[in-house]
């Protein structure tokens, strides 16, 4: 899917940060340099996206989970969203769906405060601020007993140079 991950439907600004030889990680919500561009891309409600295609997905039976197991796939996500984690993590986690999820690696962004996201309650003003709303969504993950999935920190994009290419859909 090539959109934005979001707690809305529809359409954000991002950020070319002028870091092409860097394959364009600081692309972003930020602008941090003067000579950024704009460019809008879509967005989708990722914790709609998740429950639509992985909470409510019929899982095949096949040679390692027969017909009538209970068993379900470990459900991995890397979380990487520049920014939106501080709004994105709280919709997955009141909308139940951060539950369904084994594990989440991931990243926050709070070198961008100040961040201000339209239509919510929430306003980062301080790189203090940003973390501390960070370890408190990070803290509140593993303190229910009723909810498998744990976050871990995680910085990562080795990926890129793996020599595997990313899944296409067919």
């Amino acid at each position: 899917v090539q959109a934005a991950a979001g707690d809305f439907e529809g359409h954000m600004d991002f950020y070319h940060n002028a870091d092409e030889r860097y394959e364009e990680w600081g692309f972003s919500l930020k602008k941090l340099t003067d000579t950024a561009t704009v460019e809008t891309v879509p967005v989708l409600r990722l914790s709609s996206w998740i429950k639509q295609h992985i909470v409510e997905r019929n899982i095949p039976s096949s040679p390692f989970r027969p017909a009538n197991s209970n068993q379900t796939p470990t459900v991995v996500m890397k979380m990487d969203i520049e920014g939106s984690e501080y709004v994105v993590l709280p919709d997955l986690m009141f909308e139940g769906v951060l539950c369904h999820l084994d594990f989440v690696f991931g990243e926050f962004h709070p070198k961008f405060a100040p961040m201000n996201f339209t239509g919510h309650r929430v306003e980062l003003k301080t790189r203090e601020q940003a973390t501390n709303l960070q370890n408190l969504l990070t803290d509140v993950i593993p303190t229910s007993r009723n909810c498998k999935a744990r976050f871990k920190y995680a910085d990562d994009e080795s990926y890129l140079h793996d020599g595997i290419a990313l899944p296409h859909p067919s």
